[in-house]
Order: C-alpha cells, then sequence, then structure tokens
C-alpha cells in the first residue's frame, strides 16, 4: 500500500497520474477543463487493465438556486473515452459522498511501533490510485491528497462498488452545461 501527501503544489504522483492517460488529450473536457478535483487510475502489473477516471465538479443555474453537479469522465483503452454526470446518473451523487468517505491508510513508518506490521505488498495484482486536487488540514491549510493500494484496500472495493453502480450511466458524450 502506498501513501503520497504534498503541500501547495503537484506531488509527484500527481504528475505521474496527469501524464498516464497516454495519448489521451484534455481537449474532451470541454466547459469542465479546469473543474477536475479528483482522479483515479486504475493499472494492471502486466498491462492487462488500465483504466484512468477524472471528476469533475460545475455549477448549474435554475432561477436563482444554484446547484453542484458532478461529472466522470472515464478513459479505458477497449471501451474509449465515457462520461457520467449527476443531472443523468443518480447514482453519481452516492458515489462520490462514498469518495469522500474513504479514510486513507495510516502512516506506517519501518521501525516505529506498530501493534502488527503491515501486510509485504503484492507486485502482480491491480494498483489503484487516487488523488484528490483539494484537501485540508484542519480549516487553515491547504493541501493535496493521494493513495492508492492494491486488490484488496478500500480504495480497490470503493472502485469495484462504483463501476457497478454506474454501469448503466454511461454515455459517449460530454455532459450539458445546462
Amino acid at each position: 500500500m502506498s501513501f503520497k501527501l504534498g503541500l501547495f503544489g503537484l506531488s509527484a504522483l500527481s504528475v505521474f497520474l496527469s501524464c498516464s492517460a497516454g495519448a489521451q488529450s484534455v481537449s474532451d473536457e470541454g466547459f469542465l477543463r479546469g473543474r477536475q478535483f479528483a482522479e483515479l487510475t486504475v493499472r494492471g502489473a502486466f498491462g492487462d487493465r488500465t483504466e484512468d477516471w477524472s471528476f469533475y465538479v460545475y455549477w448549474t443555474s435554475v432561477g436563482s438556486d444554484r446547484r453542484t453537479q458532478y461529472a466522470v469522465r472515464r478513459v479505458d483503452p477497449q471501451a474509449g473515452i465515457s462520461w457520467a454526470d449527476t443531472k443523468t446518473c443518480e447514482p453519481l451523487t452516492a458515489v462520490i459522498a462514498s469518495m469522500a468517505a474513504l479514510a486513507p491508510p495510516s502512516v506506517s513508518i519501518p521501525g516505529v511501533y506498530r501493534a502488527t506490521p503491515p501486510p509485504p505488498p503484492v507486485y502482480d495484482g491491480v494498483q489503484y490510485h487516487l488523488s484528490f486536487s483539494y484537501a485540508a488540514w484542519g480549516d487553515d491549510a491547504a493541501g493535496e491528497l493521494a493513495f492508492g493500494g492494491n486488490y484488496d484496500t478500500p480504495v480497490a472495493e470503493w472502485h469495484g462498488r462504483m463501476s457497478e453502480q454506474l454501469s448503466n450511466c454511461w454515455k459517449a458524450s460530454l455532459p450539458s452545461e445546462t
């Protein structure tokens, strides 16, 4: 399991994640460009599975009522680019809430007392890395947060539930701005 926390700037993991989409261009983000708040990458050890998920926030107005909306873009080498949004996919609201509830792993420093040693990493499994552009230390210090792990971690379990919940939501077109 890996854990990386960077403050006030791009963490190395964030840079890796933003470059990992390969030849995918950000031009398909349309009006969502610059509104990404999280990213999930899923990588198989031997290239057997690859997915990139980008999570976006935007706002719509109905009269004087301003509503927060979310969209997610999934890039899969076999399926291509697909989208889901909270206006047309009710389960996405629960997915976003469950993302916010994910607890990061605890820090484990070699040689520092811990009741039980952490299990060894599994190098031939699927790796999951979740990064957030917006994180905070309490109420007064901004930061970034990224964590990940293998098949047996909360991130992997969340990915499995999310994939199932959003299975009927995907469409090829970018969500509508209005």
